[in-house]
Protein backbone atom coordinates (compact mmCIF):
# COMPACT_ATOMS: atom_id res chain seq x y z
CA UNK A 1 0.00 0.00 0.00
CA UNK A 2 2.89 2.36 0.65
CA UNK A 3 3.78 2.04 -3.04
CA UNK A 4 0.29 3.12 -4.04
CA UNK A 5 0.41 6.21 -1.83
CA UNK A 6 3.94 7.00 -2.97
CA UNK A 7 2.90 6.94 -6.64
CA UNK A 8 -0.47 8.64 -6.29
CA UNK A 9 -0.89 12.27 -7.21
CA UNK A 10 -1.23 15.01 -4.65
CA UNK A 11 -4.91 15.65 -5.28
CA UNK A 12 -5.34 16.07 -9.02
CA UNK A 13 -8.43 14.37 -10.31
CA UNK A 14 -8.47 11.63 -12.92
CA UNK A 15 -11.46 9.86 -14.36
CA UNK A 16 -9.96 6.45 -13.44
CA UNK A 17 -7.15 6.85 -10.85
CA UNK A 18 -7.49 7.48 -7.09
CA UNK A 19 -6.06 10.64 -5.61
CA UNK A 20 -3.77 10.56 -2.59
CA UNK A 21 -6.58 12.09 -0.50
CA UNK A 22 -9.00 9.35 -1.59
CA UNK A 23 -6.54 6.61 -0.65
CA UNK A 24 -5.84 8.22 2.71
CA UNK A 25 -9.59 8.52 3.37
CA UNK A 26 -10.06 4.85 2.52
CA UNK A 27 -7.30 3.87 4.94
CA UNK A 28 -8.76 6.23 7.53
CA UNK A 29 -12.09 4.39 7.61
CA UNK A 30 -10.54 2.20 10.29
CA UNK A 31 -13.10 -0.56 9.92
CA UNK A 32 -12.15 -4.22 9.87
CA UNK A 33 -14.00 -6.94 8.00
CA UNK A 34 -15.64 -7.20 4.60
CA UNK A 35 -15.93 -4.24 2.28
CA UNK A 36 -17.95 -4.01 -0.92
CA UNK A 37 -16.57 -1.92 -3.74
CA UNK A 38 -19.31 -0.49 -5.94
CA UNK A 39 -17.80 0.07 -9.40
CA UNK A 40 -19.58 2.42 -11.80
CA UNK A 41 -18.11 2.03 -15.28
CA UNK A 42 -18.32 4.10 -18.47
CA UNK A 43 -16.45 2.79 -21.50
CA UNK A 44 -14.77 4.56 -24.37
CA UNK A 45 -16.30 3.93 -27.79
CA UNK A 46 -12.89 2.77 -29.02
CA UNK A 47 -10.13 1.60 -26.67
CA UNK A 48 -7.27 4.10 -26.38
CA UNK A 49 -4.07 2.13 -25.94
CA UNK A 50 -0.63 3.80 -25.77
CA UNK A 51 1.05 4.47 -29.13
CA UNK A 52 3.56 1.73 -28.35
CA UNK A 53 0.79 -0.89 -27.91
CA UNK A 54 0.98 -3.75 -30.42
CA UNK A 55 -1.60 -6.09 -28.89
CA UNK A 56 -5.35 -6.45 -29.40
CA UNK A 57 -7.49 -3.32 -29.53
CA UNK A 58 -11.25 -2.94 -30.13
CA UNK A 59 -13.94 -1.22 -28.13
CA UNK A 60 -13.53 0.14 -24.64
CA UNK A 61 -15.73 -2.64 -23.31
CA UNK A 62 -13.56 -5.29 -25.00
CA UNK A 63 -10.43 -3.76 -23.47
CA UNK A 64 -12.06 -3.63 -20.05
CA UNK A 65 -13.09 -7.28 -20.37
CA UNK A 66 -9.42 -8.22 -20.88
CA UNK A 67 -8.58 -6.31 -17.70
CA UNK A 68 -11.51 -7.85 -15.83
CA UNK A 69 -10.43 -11.41 -16.55
CA UNK A 70 -7.10 -10.82 -14.83
CA UNK A 71 -8.53 -8.64 -12.06
CA UNK A 72 -11.22 -11.14 -11.05
CA UNK A 73 -8.69 -13.96 -10.92
CA UNK A 74 -6.49 -11.91 -8.61
CA UNK A 75 -9.48 -10.80 -6.49
CA UNK A 76 -10.34 -14.47 -5.95
CA UNK A 77 -6.77 -15.19 -4.90
CA UNK A 78 -7.14 -12.48 -2.23
CA UNK A 79 -10.32 -14.05 -0.88
CA UNK A 80 -12.71 -11.70 -2.66
CA UNK A 81 -15.65 -12.39 -4.93
CA UNK A 82 -17.99 -10.81 -7.44
CA UNK A 83 -21.29 -10.02 -5.73
CA UNK A 84 -22.94 -8.52 -8.83
CA UNK A 85 -21.91 -7.44 -12.30
CA UNK A 86 -24.01 -6.33 -15.23
CA UNK A 87 -24.95 -3.70 -17.77
CA UNK A 88 -27.08 -0.71 -16.86
CA UNK A 89 -30.39 -1.18 -18.69
CA UNK A 90 -32.38 1.89 -17.66
CA UNK A 91 -32.53 4.74 -15.15
CA UNK A 92 -35.28 4.01 -12.64
CA UNK A 93 -34.60 7.12 -10.53
CA UNK A 94 -32.01 9.79 -11.16
CA UNK A 95 -30.31 11.61 -13.97
CA UNK A 96 -31.27 10.44 -17.43
CA UNK A 97 -29.49 9.61 -19.62
CA UNK A 98 -27.33 7.55 -17.31
CA UNK A 99 -23.61 7.99 -17.89
CA UNK A 100 -22.71 4.50 -16.61
CA UNK A 101 -22.53 1.45 -18.90
CA UNK A 102 -21.97 -1.26 -16.30
CA UNK A 103 -22.03 -1.70 -12.55
CA UNK A 104 -20.12 -4.20 -10.44
CA UNK A 105 -20.02 -4.96 -6.73
CA UNK A 106 -16.88 -6.75 -5.60
CA UNK A 107 -16.50 -8.03 -2.04
CA UNK A 108 -13.09 -8.05 -0.40
CA UNK A 109 -12.31 -9.59 3.01
CA UNK A 110 -11.11 -6.15 4.15
CA UNK A 111 -9.81 -2.84 2.86
CA UNK A 112 -6.24 -4.10 3.04
CA UNK A 113 -7.07 -6.89 0.55
CA UNK A 114 -8.47 -4.33 -1.88
CA UNK A 115 -5.31 -2.26 -1.58
CA UNK A 116 -3.06 -5.34 -1.90
CA UNK A 117 -4.55 -5.93 -5.33
CA UNK A 118 -2.91 -2.74 -6.57
CA UNK A 119 0.52 -4.20 -5.84
CA UNK A 120 -0.04 -7.55 -7.58
CA UNK A 121 2.24 -7.73 -10.68
CA UNK A 122 -0.33 -9.50 -12.90
CA UNK A 123 -2.97 -6.94 -11.92
CA UNK A 124 -0.62 -4.03 -12.57
CA UNK A 125 0.20 -5.45 -16.02
CA UNK A 126 -3.53 -5.65 -16.83
CA UNK A 127 -4.08 -1.97 -16.06
CA UNK A 128 -3.16 -1.11 -19.65
CA UNK A 129 -6.50 -2.64 -20.67
CA UNK A 130 -8.46 -0.87 -17.94
CA UNK A 131 -6.91 2.46 -18.84
CA UNK A 132 -7.55 1.91 -22.55
CA UNK A 133 -11.15 0.90 -22.02
CA UNK A 134 -12.53 3.22 -19.37
CA UNK A 135 -13.64 6.76 -20.07
CA UNK A 136 -14.68 7.22 -16.44
CA UNK A 137 -15.26 5.25 -13.27
CA UNK A 138 -16.25 5.72 -9.67
CA UNK A 139 -15.37 3.10 -7.07
CA UNK A 140 -17.22 3.53 -3.80
CA UNK A 141 -16.25 1.67 -0.62
CA UNK A 142 -19.40 0.39 1.07
CA UNK A 143 -19.91 -1.25 4.45
CA UNK A 144 -22.11 -4.26 3.63
CA UNK A 145 -25.02 -4.33 6.06
CA UNK A 146 -27.10 -7.08 4.41
CA UNK A 147 -28.34 -9.43 7.08
CA UNK A 148 -27.96 -6.88 9.88
CA UNK A 149 -30.52 -4.53 11.37
CA UNK A 150 -30.25 -0.93 10.20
Amino acid sequence: MNDLLAHSDNGATSPIEPSRAQLEALLGVGRHGPVHMLNLLRFREVAEYPDSWDGPTGTGEEAYTRYGQVAMSRVGDLGGRVVMFGPVEAVAVGIDPCRWDQVAVIEYPDIESFLALTEDPAYVDALVHRNAGLAETEVLAVNPIVGRAY
